[in-house]
């Protein structure tokens, strides 16, 4: 596995580039989320377009980090997040029950083991039937 911090380091050395809407601004991290996430975790996520979104789109990734942060967190004895996820990751068609149950779960763990506050949440809607991509994205 690569190295994660030499990965987002180099990420966040780049310069800052200004967009023209906020549709760019969003395929920009589209594409930045995916370096990230493919640095920390080898995952050959697409990075622009709806191939960022549909990799994401079983919820599996999602509870691989949510996984990962817990076991970084237990590492370092921090008193949060205490607990991991329990999650489906064979065979979950993007939009299927498990698929929502996944992003669901990686939601729930997001409010209760980080305490992120509602206003920085996405749905689980906003993922599986792309309602709001902005919204995940951030």
């Amino acid at each position: 596995m690569a190295d994660p911090v030499a990965g987002i380091a180099g990420s966040a050395a780049k310069s800052v580039r200004p967009f023209r809407s906020s549709e760019a601004y969003v395929e920009a991290m589209k594409e930045d989320l995916a370096e990230w996430l493919n640095a920390l975790y080898g995952l050959g996520l697409p990075g622009g377009g709806d191939g960022f979104l549909t990799g994401l789109a079983t919820g599996t990734t999602l509870c691989q980090h949510a996984n990962a942060v817990t076991e970084a967190a237990r590492a370092l004895a921090a008193a949060r997040p205490a607990r991991g996820v329990a999650f489906q990751a064979h065979s979950v068609v993007p939009g299927s029950f498990m698929a929502r149950d996944n992003v669901a779960t990686f939601i729930g763990w997001c409010r209760v083991e980080l305490g992120v506050p509602e206003v920085l949440m996405f749905e689980t809607e906003d993922l599986v039937l792309r309602k709001n991509e902005k919204s995940v994205v951030l």
